[in-house]
């Protein structure tokens, strides 16, 4: 995307962004937010916070406390999300897929980064592991929720546990990757926003949803078989 691009979609994004204003809880913290944004989108090499900051005319300073102290609610963000998604994408056809994902990391301070097994990396590295849902229908796709996964090992590591640096909130207790996906699933089908046909895509996940599957009355099949 070009800033030829961003400047047309300048209107779209605006519009995007007023739908998430409520879930910032200070006025400098929406506007930081809209900047966030729009840096996120511009053609940059790096999009560090200092490279953000000076294309959209932000401190620096300000920026980062934004991202790690400024108060927001993010299981509203989340459902403002999944109800925007359901509007533009929803279909009586619509699919969530569920799987893992890991992002290959250099250093060491970041929430729950170790060397764990990544299969998007095909191998056992220095990475962060999430799940992740999406939503696809016949008018698009779109991620809709995720949750970082956190090892064992690491939570039990007083010196990464309470690192100012990884900002873990507290009461954060170990979740396998299916618990999580779990979360999302009964997330997604308590919040009703993304209509979906009897049908669920999955891979490495699926015997162990199945009470959970069986219980929102959605069937499984699995994700290679789509």
């Amino acid at each position: 995307m070009t800033e030829d691009d961003l400047k047309a979609l300048l209107p779209k994004m605006e519009e995007f962004h007023s739908r998430f204003n409520r879930f910032f809880l200070r006025t400098e913290g929406r506007e930081l937010s809209r900047k966030y944004l729009v840096g996120l989108n511009l053609p940059i090499e790096r999009k560090n916070v200092e490279n953000i900051a000076e294309k959209v005319g932000a401190q620096v300073r300000n920026l980062q406390l934004w991202l790690s102290d400024s108060p927001w609610d993010d299981q509203g963000c989340r459902m403002e999300m999944q109800r925007m998604i359901g509007e533009q994408f929803g279909a009586p056809n619509g699919v969530l897929v569920l799987d893992d994902t890991g992002f290959a990391k250099k250093g060491t301070h970041s929430a729950g980064v170790g060397r764990q097994y990544s299969g998007t990396l095909g191998r056992t590295d220095n990475c962060q592991v999430g799940v992740f849902a999406g939503y696809a229908s016949v008018h698009g796709h779109s991620l809709v929720d995720c949750r970082l996964y956190l090892t064992e090992g690491w939570l039990k590591d007083p010196a990464k546990r309470n690192s100012p640096k990884a900002a873990l909130p507290e009461g954060v207790v170990f979740k396998t990757k299916h618990q999580l996906a779990s979360e999302i699933l009964n997330g997604v089908v308590s919040n009703g926003y993304l209509p979906l046909r009897p049908l669920y895509a999955a891979e490495d996940f699926g015997e162990a949803l199945r009470p959970d599957l069986r219980e929102a009355g959605v069937r499984l099949r699995e994700a290679t078989g789509l």
